[in-house]
């Protein structure tokens, strides 16, 4: 029962990732093995330290201060005692001997900063956040290379197999027209012209597979020698129809542009936070405490404990200055933002419009397609019946794989669009479950 239900268990697990889309898959693997993306990784990691390390100055700090003095003499103080007995002798005591040993403890707890400190844990979280926002801009860069590589190379390995079987047919013609120049069916020109249009398709045959060597090469240079190209196969359409107003809203609260300008807003606001801290006092607690008493003086006390109050009063103007400043960036950032919104949003319905025109060429081609097949079909019949000629057929056929072509095109980039929509928007999941949906049928 219990292997029953582990069973159960498992296949659930694995269900999404059996029904996951080849380029999904892909992804993930790019994931684990880019190197860029690790740095930026790392980065972030690396500013998440930092920014953690800052909170420990809410803490106290303790420092342990050691010291060995070699002087030139003890140390002594001559008190003459001669007006009051002329006979005595002058007093003498050592206050330090001429090598002595220090070693101190001294601890420290700041009590109030006026808000430096919480402005400079704001300042590293800012900086995190921004480092955050910069390795998402840079993962989005390099989803969106992923898509537009692994698309160029279907793309291309496509119009391989739609060329191959136009010079597949050319090449039948031509053996039936060689054939019935024989018999004095056709003339020789007639033969040359199918001769002629199979040198083409073997020309466009061959530049097609260029591309795909071209093709091939750069989507190497993305994910690797390791991984596998993608599996042939038909592409076809997507059934999206994609919320403008929603993307829109998930444009604006998660794409890492705004992401980025919100942390650089915080900055702005902590630079200006600070600014305000250093117009007030710090308070803090202290005390120090001597590990080793046989170095001191006399006059060395060996503990203390007490409060510390430090007030700048005046800084010739320079925190006057600053304070402009630190306000005009915060200003730069609010407009900056204004501006980058816009711009984000124009970028959208950009690549909503790219979409859009792909899914309506999409539908006439598929039209056009079937009248042009329809139009071989007769051709090929009248050729049968003697009404047509080599030349005709040759014309029906290629303006059949050029509107093969042109759809097949029109499906690329439909793809290419709702890629770009839904990853610019923060939301490539979406993208995602569109294709696995299409893996899944």
């Amino acid at each position: 029962m219990k292997q029953s239900y582990l069973l159960v268990m498992l296949a659930a697990l694995l269900t999404p990732l059996a029904h996951a889309s080849e380029l999904e898959t892909l992804w993930h693997q790019v994931q684990l093995d880019h190197p860029g993306l690790q740095a930026q990784s790392a980065a972030v990691n690396a500013q998440q330290a930092q920014a953690r390390s800052e909170r420990w100055r809410y803490g106290p700090t303790l420092t342990l201060n050691s010291r060995y003095t070699q002087l030139n003499d003890d140390l002594s103080l001559t008190v003459d005692i001669s007006a009051l007995n002329p006979m005595a002798p002058p007093m003498s005591e050592t206050i330090q001997q001429d090598q002595y040993t220090t070693a101190t403890l001294e601890a420290t707890l700041p009590v109030y900063t006026g808000g430096r400190l919480q402005a400079a844990v704001t300042v590293a979280d800012a900086r995190h956040d921004d480092q955050q926002a910069q390795a998402e801009q840079y993962q989005q860069s390099v989803l969106l290379q992923l898509v537009d590589r692994y698309y160029s190379l279907v793309l291309a390995r496509e119009a391989i197999d739609i060329r191959q079987r136009r010079l597949d047919s050319l090449d039948r013609q031509v053996y039936s027209a060689t054939r019935r120049e024989q018999e004095g069916l056709i003339a020789t020109a007639d033969r040359l012209a199918v001769a002629v249009e199979r040198d083409e398709a073997r020309r466009e045959l061959s530049n097609a597979q260029a591309d795909l060597e071209l093709a091939t090469l750069v989507y190497r240079q993305l994910v690797g020698t390791a991984v596998p190209l993608p599996q042939p196969g038909q592409l076809t359409s997507l059934s999206a129809h994609p919320d403008l107003d929603r993307l829109h809203q998930t444009l604006l609260t998660q794409s890492p542009e705004i992401a980025q300008l919100q942390a650089q807003a915080d900055l702005a606001a902590a630079g200006a936070d600070a600014n305000n801290a250093s117009w007030l006092p710090t308070v803090a607690l202290f005390g120090r405490y001597e590990l080793l008493p046989d170095g001191l003086t006399a006059l060395d006390p060996r503990w203390a404990a007490g409060v510390s109050v430090q007030w700048a009063l005046l800084d010739s103007g320079n925190r006057l200055h600053q304070r402009r400043a630190a306000l005009a960036r915060v200003d730069q950032v609010q407009q900056q933002r204004v501006q980058s919104e816009t711009d984000l949003t124009s970028r959208l319905q950009l690549d909503y419009r790219d979409l859009r025109r792909a899914e309506a060429n999409i539908d006439s081609l598929a039209s056009t397609e079937a009248l042009v097949q329809q139009r071989v079909e007769l051709t090929q019949r009248g050729y049968d019946q003697g009404l047509s000629t080599d030349l005709d057929r040759i014309e029906a056929e290629t303006a059949l794989a050029a509107v093969r072509m042109q759809r097949l095109q029109a499906v690329v980039a439909q793809h290419q669009a709702l890629a770009r929509l839904y990853i610019r928007a923060g939301d490539s999941r979406s993208f995602f479950a569109l294709l696995d949906r299409q893996a899944a049928r």
